[in-house]
């Protein structure tokens, strides 16, 4: 597992449910890169995808962390969900490879299922429950963050499967060390 792959369950963090993984301990702040981003993710009216792309290590995943434990405090979310692709972590001691928790849409709608103990779906009708709660959820409004976005297995399709579904007031947020073909 990766050390940023998101907790197995939902908890309260602030006002939300979430998975998401506490932030490093040796997080740098990069305050105008924080406001910047908590005034996109917090618009209601803009940005229904925002892409956080730079090469690895620069801390894009250590940025979202931070920002999302800081919007915890207002009411913009109800959920938000962090889902890990992540294929390498990188320590102190080198890059370690660990095992991918998402790469499809799939893979995504078990996770979703499971983390809102949605049971009794088949494997298509949770794919189709994501599709719509990503349009207009039953539980108030989610921020799905994708960690990692390029080592899922065909980036370019899941971004298009992800901008048709996905409607204000969701939000999704992207981290990546690629974006030529979706921004």
């Amino acid at each position: 597992s990766s050390e940023t792959e998101g907790l197995g369950r939902l908890e309260v963090v602030g006002n939300y449910f979430s998975n998401i993984p506490p932030i490093y301990s040796n997080y740098v702040n990069r305050k105008h890169l924080e406001d910047e981003l908590i005034k996109v993710i917090t618009d209601k009216d803009r940005y229904p995808i925002i892409t956080l792309k730079g090469i690895g290590g620069i801390g894009k995943t250590s940025l979202a962390l931070s920002v999302l434990h800081k919007v915890s405090t207002s009411d913009r979310f109800d959920v938000v969900l962090w889902l890990s692709s992540r294929d390498i972590d990188l320590t102190t001691q080198g890059a370690k490879h660990v095992k991918n928790k998402i790469l499809n849409e799939e893979d995504i709608a078990n996770q979703f299922a499971d983390l809102l103990d949605v049971r009794g779906l088949k494997k298509n009708e949770k794919i189709e429950f994501l599709s719509k709660e990503m349009g207009k959820s039953s539980y108030g409004p989610m921020l799905f963050v994708f960690d990692n976005f390029e080592t899922v297995k065909n980036p370019v399709e899941l971004f298009s499967w992800i901008d048709t579904y996905v409607r204000h007031p969701n939000k999704v947020l992207i981290t990546s060390r690629t974006s030529k073909s979706f921004k």
